[in-house]
């Protein structure tokens, strides 16, 4: 029977329109074309600074006589710096070069640059510093803002503003775009450093205790019996715990899960975890080991005996 009202066509083109706008959400699709460059940044730090009480100026912006103090942001990404040349001629005074200056981008929900900001370029190899003459404030098609800065080559030393800095921060770039703080203290960066590192040896120790390569998943042995928990594996799928190091094994299930494991799976004290809840623990956890011997699963191809929890 035929279909009075086809809406095939319209849901098709709403979602090519829906897939156009998400793409647009994405805060590097202008920048798309622009060379990302890592700098240290130096940004006021407003709290610290001062002016004088009677002109509200500051007496110089660096060195030991200066009120403003900034907060220094490593691995800072700046999205379009020119390649940087210099054009000597001779003038009346003898040899002079014209001003060092360009523009360049700040990404969107990092910092909001101000005239007066400072940054070096790491890849310079020298601590030349350029200084923030303006910034204009634009806004993307998903209403967050970016910001165009202009710079100017300013000093040759940057010790001058190191002695001004309150904070230092790090700049995580990955975490641009996500719900998650892009500029954190380096304090706590290092510590998150610290806490990688440790998580990443314990995937690898648990790996080499409990991956068992003749059944490609993970199983361990109690009362020289072999056990597989397919909650387990669930767990380990759901919350990606394995994922990260260098090594790569695929985390799958190896039996035939029956059709009830989800609504299972959720009075597990896997599930009680996720949820941060201890309500639902009992007194006493117990489970029951069924041998395995569907003659489809790897399990039943093995000499072995194995049971699944």
């Amino acid at each position: 029977m035929p279909k009075f009202i086809n809406t095939q066509k319209k849901v098709t083109i709403d979602s090519l329109v829906a897939g156009f706008k998400d793409r647009m959400v994405n805060p590097y699709y202008t920048l798309q074309e622009k060379k990302a460059s890592i700098t240290t940044y130096y940004t006021h730090n407003f709290e610290n600074s001062t002016l004088d009480s009677a002109t509200k100026t500051e007496y110089a912006q660096l060195g030991d006589n200066s009120p403003t103090r900034y907060n220094k942001i490593l691995n800072f990404f700046l999205y379009g710096l020119e390649k940087i040349t210099v054009n000597l001629e001779l003038g009346e005074y003898g040899l002079e070069s014209n001003p060092i200056e360009g523009e360049a981008i700040v990404l969107p929900n990092t910092i909001i640059p101000i005239p007066g900001d400072y940054f070096g370029i790491n890849y310079i190899g020298k601590d030349y510093l350029f200084k923030v003459m303006d910034c204009t404030p634009d806004t993307i098609d998903s209403g967050v803002n970016f910001y165009k800065i202009n710079y100017k080559f300013d000093q040759t030393d940057s010790e001058r503003i190191d002695s001004l800095v309150i904070d230092t921060y790090n700049m995580i770039i990955d975490n641009v775009g996500t719900k998650f703080n892009p500029i954190i203290k380096s304090n706590a960066y290092d510590f998150i450093i610290i806490l990688e590192d440790i998580l990443l040896r314990l995937k690898r120790y648990y790996k080499n205790l409990f991956y068992n390569s003749r059944v490609q998943t993970f199983t361990f042995t109690h009362n020289e019996c072999i056990f597989h928990d397919p909650y387990l594996i669930e767990f380990l799928i759901r919350n990606k715990l394995l994922e990260g190091d260098s090594e790569y094994i695929y985390i799958g299930h190896q039996i035939n899960l029956p059709s009830t494991m989800f609504l299972d799976y959720d009075k597990t004290m896997f599930r009680n975890i996720e949820l941060k809840s201890k309500d639902k623990i009992e007194e006493r956890i117990s489970s029951i080991g069924n041998l395995i011997t569907d003659p489809m699963s790897i399990f039943a191809n093995r000499k072995e005996d194995y049971y699944s929890i």
